[in-house]
């Protein structure tokens, strides 16, 4: 499936997509006594647990009914079609349990994977949802070195002539048996640790960066002879995302920590680069010498 046009190709089967299954728009009749509907959402279904894709509020719907009971019945309605949705057993059939919540005829689709399908027609099949993404105003990810950056400046405000005995600004190389980079940006005389971010949309990526980091830490800590460690974490709201893409990628975020934690390091998250800097610096002092 082509996810720049996510309609082009759900009539046929692509050999090479590791995902094929079926999708249905999920429609919306307000009022039972007339005929209008409005798609609010997209489920893919095909091995395991269907993915799907819902609006998070009336958005532009409002201009056609009342909003404010429009609202509180709205909220409720998309409650149970996500718990009927994560509910749902992969072997039996997809129905929604309310009256005025309808699935359009399945049609064959592959792709990529589930969520991205549903990710996609969701953005195509529900126009209505465009006012949501105007609310959540795109913002530029804040990668490691420019997240470093901050951290480093806000150190060298708050730790003053202890900052060159905390902060790390090139990575060192160790010569053992070949050249060994080591990418740590934080070294104390007892401690050394990793500043990163994990500003990103994908559990792939946010594991990568996670992986490097106890890696380096790790290493360097124990050729070194460092027995503090500590893995700070840049970690925003991430308002701009669909809640169920936001909340997934909060709870892996917090399963690694509760790991990295239970192997010893020390880990500390936070919303903003100077707050990160005050847990850096917090850490940092007691182990300068």
């Amino acid at each position: 499936m082509n996810r720049r046009h996510p309609l082009r190709n759900v009539a046929q089967p692509s050999a090479p997509d590791p995902f094929t299954g079926h999708w249905s728009a999920i429609l919306w009749q307000p009022d039972i006594t007339g005929v209008q509907t409005f798609a609010i959402g997209v489920v893919v279904s095909g091995k395991g647990k269907p993915a799907y894709r819902l609006m998070d509020e009336p958005g532009r719907l409002t201009c056609f009914y009342q909003p404010k009971a429009m609202t509180k019945d709205f909220a409720w309605l998309l409650s149970v079609a996500r718990s009927t949705l994560a509910e749902h057993e992969p072997d039996a059939p997809l129905t929604l349990p309310i009256f005025n919540l309808t699935l359009t005829p399945p049609r064959y689709v592959s792709g990529e994977s589930a969520q991205a399908i549903a990710d996609d027609l969701f953005t195509t099949l529900v126009p209505a949802a465009q006012a949501e993404g105007k609310q959540r105003k795109a913002r530029e990810n804040l990668d490691t070195p420019s997240l470093r950056t901050l951290v480093h400046r806000e150190l060298k405000r708050i730790a003053n002539l202890d900052y060159e005995h905390i902060v790390r600004e090139k990575n060192e190389v160790i010569h053992d048996r070949g050249d060994h980079l080591f990418d740590v940006d934080i070294v104390t005389a007892k401690g050394v640790g990793s500043v990163i971010s994990a500003d990103y949309q994908s559990q792939f990526s946010i594991e990568r960066h996670l992986l490097r980091a106890a890696q380096d830490v790790g290493s360097y800590g124990k050729v070194r002879g460092k027995d503090s460690r500590g893995i700070f974490i840049y970690s925003p709201d991430r308002i701009e995302l669909p809640t169920k893409l936001r909340l997934e990628l909060e709870d892996y975020l917090l399963t690694e920590c509760w790991k990295l934690e239970a192997s010893g390091f020390q880990v500390a998250t936070n919303l903003k680069p100077e707050s990160l800097a005050q847990d850096v610096f917090d850490w940092a002092a007691p182990l300068l010498a």
